[in-house]
């Protein structure tokens, strides 16, 4: 069944308006304090980020990378988190 596009844009009107832009926050976990021109390259490299103010939260059990938590996504750019996947890689291979 599909949706009327007006009943489609008067729920993302109000969608918007009941979330606030002020609410859209996203967490980067790295390694060390990021600066604005590396917040922004993330922004550019993941377009779901657009729209969200960025917190940098600094984490000594970050060796390299950093994880990103965004609404009820995590994006686990990191080291540890590549070796985890390359690992199961490895076994699924055997």
């Amino acid at each position: 069944m599909a949706i009327d596009p007006r009943i489609k844009q008067e729920l993302e009107r109000y969608l918007q308006n009941r979330v606030g832009k002020d609410e859209c926050r996203a967490v980067v976990i790295s390694a060390y304090k990021l600066d604005a021109e590396e917040i922004k390259a993330i922004k550019t490299a993941i377009p779901a980020l657009k729209l969200y103010n960025i917190d940098n939260a600094v984490s000594e059990n970050i060796l390299g990378g950093f994880i990103i938590k965004f609404d009820t996504k995590i994006i686990d750019l990191s080291l540890l988190g590549q070796l985890k996947n390359f690992k199961k890689l490895m076994y699924e291979i055997d």
